[in-house]
């Protein structure tokens, strides 16, 4: 029912100002939308309930409040019954012997909490360089589980800045080094989901998709400025892949870049013209990237990535679940700390059931 979605989005926006502005926000928005010509009444303690969406299991639970553990969702049940008084008359249900007839619908929206300000990181794991060969990230780097870098055979690898988990431990190897702080985090990383956007730019790419909606640049490609959705986006053999302007990928599956021989031709961008925004699942795949930077803004918190063989320079953002990266040989990360919010242009306010 549009007129509950539209009464919990207000209120997850004013979930900030407190528990009981949002349930007023509700019943304000719910009253400006009709069921049968009548506006929507909403009960404040019975149809607003404030509580907290869980993104991995996809479950909803009530929720008082807490420091620890503050709301981010609203559900909203907007319903007329013949208990409230106000069910909907059936104009012909007298000849079956019925009246009227109870009516419900229910929204559950969330709001996304702002993502950690962090630019490099591995969500569940980082595993840096295991067998790597002078490789080294440039930058601070964080997980809220394990990290590991150099073990059990990096060779003089390692991290210009510091290394610090959540929950998890940090390592290196005997030849391997971290110049900066390994104490803890003081909070859990937190990295919203990425949201389909509602338009895109696809007609702009169409020689480039397949039936099934995959992306595929292989030797050469001209990317016109825009934003595209797609289900698999391919850069393979990358000799020349040009943009004319600010590009987001939105990958609703796998994204795999392999021999990038000059991919981007030479980088004049900066990583904020490539935009790589995957939704979740599937898998990330950098492969045998040897001869040329890459300038990239890679957000994938709920996908795996695994970079192999070695990638001669990456620089801008990379954000994963579980970020693997084996046998860098002389590659290096460099973290571009001036990027902004991995959700800009993404609305905050999301339905989710």
């Amino acid at each position: 029912m549009s007129g509950a979605e539209a009464a919990a989005r207000a209120a997850a926006a004013a979930l900030a100002t407190g528990h009981s502005q949002a349930r007023s926000a509700a019943v304000s928005v719910a009253q400006m939308n009709h069921c049968d010509g009548r506006p929507i009444v909403l009960d404040p303690n019975e149809d607003v309930i404030v509580g907290i969406w869980d993104e991995t299991t996809r479950t909803f639970a009530a929720n008082g409040g807490s420091s620890s553990s503050p709301a981010n969702a609203v559900r909203v049940i907007a319903r007329r019954s013949v208990e409230r008084n106000n069910a909907i008359p059936l104009l012909f249900g007298k000849v079956f012997g019925r009246e009227s007839c109870n009516v419900s619908g229910t929204a559950t929206v969330m709001a996304l909490p702002e993502p950690s300000d962090v630019k490099f990181a591995g969500v569940d794991s980082l595993d840096f360089s295991s067998l790597g060969v002078l490789a080294r990230i440039n930058g601070d780097i964080a997980s809220n589980g394990n990290i590991r870098v150099g073990t059990p055979l990096g060779l003089l690898v390692g991290i210009n800045g510091s290394a610090r988990s959540y929950a998890g431990t940090v390592s290196k190897g005997g030849l391997a080094y971290i110049t900066g702080s390994r104490s803890p985090l003081p909070e859990k990383l937190r990295f919203p989901s990425v949201q389909i956007p509602i338009h895109n730019d696809n007609e702009e790419i169409a020689n480039y998709l397949n039936s099934s909606g995959d992306f595929s640049a292989v030797f050469t490609a001209v990317i016109p400025e825009g934003t595209y959705v797609v289900r698999d986006l391919n850069f393979l053999v990358g000799l020349n892949v040009r943009l004319e302007g600010p590009v987001t990928f939105y990958v609703k599956r796998n994204f795999n870049m392999a021999v990038g021989a000059n991919l981007l031709g030479n980088p004049v961008y900066p990583p904020s013209h490539l935009k790589i925004r995957v939704i979740e699942g599937g898998t990330v795949n950098f492969l045998a990237n040897l001869l040329t930077p890459v300038y990239m803004d890679m957000y994938a918190p709920k996908t795996n990535v695994n970079i192999a063989v070695g990638i001669n320079h990456y620089h801008g953002r990379l954000i994963a679940k579980k970020l693997t990266i084996a046998l860098p040989v002389l590659g290096r990360f460099t973290i571009d700390n001036s990027l902004g919010s991995p959700l800009e242009g993404q609305s905050c306010i999301v339905l989710v059931e």
